[in-house]
């Protein structure tokens, strides 16, 4: 056998990010094209435009409480054709929606839609990536989300140029992307690396019997770990962790999904000029911040990576609250730089503060509540909106949740967690050793 280790990701493994990259792309550039659709429909279809923006909320409500109790069950199935069924009923069931006459129609197939969409990139597409990286998921991770900012700005502009041909046809581009992303998986990819006469990590000397050691200590590790349910709903660091991420999604996915009705607040006739440039820009400076602020969670720590993204997001409220067009683009540049680092502070601060035995117990957890608080993002911004006609109360209520965020990030004791798990061990009569081989 070969030992040594392969340089890259492989041809293989490289197709598989790219598949990942394009499920996250497209289900970012439909699913966040509620900001575009709520003030089309409400001028020409006279829909209730919270109500259009609000179905985002309620996709993604429904869609994390079946994940809590689907997830066992999936993840014991095959990954990729969990993935590929996921996708082409996410595909079609937004091409459906282009088809949609009525608003309970339209919000019926977007829930179905969010459901399916998060099923297919956070369940199958998470499982793909940690088969086929076990040891380099965080890197990989980092690359294909690059889909989200590129979704919220490239994305977005192209469906303006192509929202006056129709829906189905702004739509297009993304079903299509969607569909070849699928083909992909079916041609190229496999559950196991193995399948496909690949390696993990790209690296020939990861054995099946190496892996087979890795996914049998990492179940240990979950069955084992202290951290339960009940432990981390009654941990402080819990809750100072994931509040503060929560309120960053909140805050991010909110703005994203109406930065059309907050350019039309901020200036009409702007807007309707150059909010295609301005979405450009707001997708270089989220891979721009998504990469700067990963740098800092990498070589200084989460906590002070949230606590610098928390700060942003006090400054970017503020700045937005003036309802001046200059500083409203500011702000937004500001939400944006830390929109793709934010998504995934649950995965760093579940591994930074609690180690990787008891990592799996506590991101099962902190994910869905983190995404479940910032679902209601899109919903809350708007009703306020809607009751107020200006969006200064939406945004001052963005700086009071960063100036808590950043408080309780700074309430975070690691080693308040590294005691507690030294005391609900010995309490057990210690645990076995959990560090995984490599």
């Amino acid at each position: 056998m070969n030992n040594k280790k392969s340089i890259g990701f492989g041809s293989r493994g490289w197709i598989l990010m790219v598949y990942v990259f394009i499920g996250y792309f497209v289900t970012c550039a439909i699913t966040n094209s509620v900001n575009l659709l709520a003030p089309m429909f409400a001028g020409t279809r006279g829909w209730n435009a919270t109500l259009i923006t609000s179905t985002y909320t309620i996709g993604t409500v429904i869609a994390c409480v079946l994940q809590l109790f689907l997830n066992k069950i999936l993840l014991k199935k095959s990954a990729k054709w969990g993935s590929i069924i996921f996708g082409i009923a996410y595909v079609i069931v937004c091409a459906i929606m282009c088809a949609a006459q009525a608003p309970w129609q339209f919000v019926v197939l977007y829930s179905l839609g969010k459901i399916f969409c998060d099923f297919w990139i956070f369940t199958e597409n998470g499982v793909l990536v940690g088969n086929w990286f076990p040891r380099r998921k965080g890197t990989v991770m980092g690359v294909v989300t690059f889909g989200f900012p590129l979704a919220s700005g490239i994305g977005m502009t192209i469906m303006l140029q192509l929202f006056p041909y129709g829906w189905f046809m702004a739509f297009l581009p993304f079903l299509v992307l969607g569909v070849i992303g699928v083909i992909l998986a079916i041609a190229f990819l496999s559950t196991s690396p193995f399948e496909k006469g690949a390696y993990p990590d790209n690296d020939k000397s990861m054995t099946q019997e190496t892996v087979a050691k890795m996914q049998q200590m990492e179940k240990m590790a979950i069955e084992t770990s202290p951290w339960k349910v009940k432990e981390l709903l009654k941990s402080k660091e819990f809750w100072c962790t994931v509040l503060p991420n929560s309120f960053l999604l909140f805050a991010s996915v909110g703005m994203m999904t109406q930065v059309t009705t907050i350019m039309v607040a901020a200036d009409a006739a702007f807007a309707a000029k150059y909010l295609s440039i301005v979405m450009t820009c707001v997708s270089i400076a989220a891979c721009l911040g998504s990469w700067i602020i990963g740098l800092i969670d990498t070589k200084v720590g989460t906590k002070r990576a949230m606590f610098v993204s928390c700060i942003l997001m006090i400054i970017a409220g503020v700045l937005m609250m003036t309802t001046n067009l200059v500083c409203v683009l500011i702000g937004i540049a500001c939400m944006a730089f830390f929109m793709g680092a934010g998504s995934n502070f649950n995965v760093s601060a579940s591994m930074e503060f609690w180690g990787l035995p008891n990592f799996s117990s506590v991101f099962s957890l902190m994910s869905p509540v983190a995404n479940l608080i910032s679902a209601f993002g899109p919903m809350v911004l708007a009703v306020i909106y809607a009751a107020t006609g200006t969006y200064v109360i939406a945004f001052g209520l963005v700086v009071v949740m960063g100036i808590v965020g950043a408080i309780l990030v700074l309430m975070i004791k690691k080693d308040n967690v590294t005691a507690k798990t030294e005391k609900m061990l010995a309490a057990k009569g210690g645990a076995p050793n959990m560090n995984f081989p490599g």
